[in-house]
């Protein structure tokens, strides 16, 4: 279970290019695709909220003629063309969503900045998967492993929960040892995990139910974090739901 746990760490911290101005999350309107990609109809509602597929809920911004959609830590990115939007990432290259209700910026009324798309523009520059390569390529990660953390702990201190995500992550396979299948879960840093889990939880985001599960998991306490994990399912965590698939997945 901790093994693959561990993998799941490494898929959150490498899925997340260029941004340079202002961010903005007020782009407001109906987008309709093709059958044959996932992402087939994205409703942005004005305030840096979406909902995909009239199911899937998700957070935006947008600048520079480019809108940022994430979705349960991955980011997808479009290029906004007049009435439509065009796929750019992998999984959404070339898709083209066509505008079914009309885009609403009113740019006659000064923009104020919002919080909310500030911290993700941050959080996306970041954790890019485009800069983690690059330094990976390089053999330059570890070297900067410790600052990639402290800007997503400064995140999680001034109040944005994917901050908090990525830091719990980050510390905890700093905390690996070098077989990576084991930590030395008696430190006082472990500990840390534990109240980054509960910062998450506070900040109303459900996955820190599974963050929290997962600390119990490395604690040996696998049974005192069933609650947080069924706490977080009720609550519609993707990674509770992920943590409890691979529990099925593993159990005889």
């Amino acid at each position: 279970m901790k093994l693959n746990f561990f993998f799941l760490l490494f898929f959150i911290i490498g899925i997340f290019s260029k941004v340079y101005s202002q961010p903005r999350n007020d782009l407001k309107g109906i987008y309709q695709g093709n059958s044959k990609y996932t992402y087939n109809l994205l409703e942005l509602l004005g305030n840096g909220k979406a909902i995909i597929n009239n199911d899937i809920a998700s957070e935006y911004f947008h600048e520079n003629d480019s809108l940022f959609v994430f979705v349960d830590m991955n980011v997808s990115i479009y290029s906004i063309e007049k009435s439509k939007l065009k796929g750019l990432t992998k999984w959404q290259k070339n898709e083209n969503l066509k505008l079914i209700s009309k885009s609403e910026i009113n740019d006659e009324i000064e923009f104020e900045p919002n919080q909310r798309a500030d911290w993700l523009k941050r959080f996306y520059l970041n954790n890019s998967q485009l800069k983690l390569s690059k330094l990976m390529d390089n053999g330059l990660l570890p070297l900067h492993f410790e600052d990639i953390n402290k800007n997503n702990k400064i995140l999680c201190d001034e109040g944005f929960d994917l901050g908090c995500v990525q830091n719990f992550s980050y510390l905890t396979l700093q905390l690996l040892n070098q077989d990576y299948t084991t930590v030395n879960n008696n430190s006082s840093e472990f500990d840390e995990l534990k109240t980054i889990a509960q910062r998450v939880i506070d900040l109303k985001n459900p996955d820190g139910y599974g963050l929290m599960y997962s600390y119990y998991v490395m604690k040996d306490q696998e049974t005192k974090g069933e609650d947080f994990l069924e706490k977080g399912l009720s609550e519609g965590s993707q990674l509770c739901l992920k943590l409890s698939m691979d529990k099925l997945s593993l159990e005889p």
